[in-house]
């Protein structure tokens, strides 16, 4: 069942995207063009350039995932710390494999966060969570984003018998079951789950719900500006982000509907 709703959250993620739907327009036009429906292309071909266009300008990515970034918009840390959870997701593992050292994204302020607060708290346990959330990586994977972690985690000098590997999860919600079962809180631990600002109201509500208690949000990789300071001309960026807000947001909703 796991298996199955992995598949179809990939299969809805591709076709939300923002450049899923550029390739729709272009085939819609291509195929007015040859049926000789000259309206229809020219009203879609002015549609995706003023999209386009509008894309290129203004940060609608921006706009869109602060709103999630505002939820938990300040990192605090507790005086006491028992664990720290890091969402995988910042580890590159197709480069990590072909240049057979670890490599990181855009997300790597999650390692650098993680190796912050362990080395603050050398008595806190350390669960690095993630496998692969590639789809074609379904039947199995050859290195995890938590291997990758935990390569950059020994580099840097932690004691490593602190760390706990879970290589198997694919999702959030299998995160936040894998790593509920390594870490066994009982009451009074103080726990840190450390993911991307924008991730983590969905990261939240799904360790809630799977039965994570006091778990303290920590956010990291803050990705939006002023609107002023994302004007401009670059359209990959802001379609990046805009496709982030919907991931984001999709999600959220699938949350609520499976409740």
């Amino acid at each position: 069942m796991d298996t199955t709703l992995f598949i179809i959250a990939k299969l809805v993620g591709f076709l939300i995207r923002i450049e899923s739907w550029g390739v729709v327009s272009i085939g819609v036009i291509w195929i007015s063009l040859v049926l000789g429906r000259q309206r229809i292309a020219r009203a879609v071909s002015l549609f995706l350039l003023l999209c386009l266009t509008a894309l290129s300008i203004f940060p609608v990515g921006d706009i869109a995932l602060r709103q999630l970034e505002k939820v938990y918009a300040q990192a605090e840390t507790p005086h006491q710390v028992d664990g720290i959870v890091v969402l995988g997701g910042s580890e590159d593992v197709t480069a990590s494999v072909y240049w057979s050292q670890p490599q990181l994204n855009g997300g790597a302020d999650r390692i650098i966060a993680a190796m912050a607060l362990a080395q603050k708290f050398p008595e806190a346990r350390v669960i690095l969570t993630g496998g692969s959330g590639r789809l074609r990586d379904a039947n199995g994977i050859s290195l995890s984003e938590a291997e990758i972690a935990r390569q950059i985690f020994k580099n840097q000098g932690l004691d490593l018998s602190r760390v706990y590997l879970e290589s198997s999860s694919r999702n959030t919600a299998e995160n936040a079951r894998a790593s509920l079962k390594i870490a066994q809180p009982v009451a009074g631990d103080v726990w840190v789950l450390i993911t991307s600002a924008f991730h983590m109201p969905r990261s939240m509500q799904t360790f809630r719900k799977v039965g994570w208690q006091d778990l303290t949000p920590y956010p990291v990789d803050f990705r939006t500006r002023g609107f002023v300071d994302g004007m401009g001309w670059n359209l990959l960026h802001n379609i990046s982000l805009l496709n982030t807000a919907i991931s984001e947001l999709v999600g959220l909703l699938a949350l609520r509907l499976l409740k």
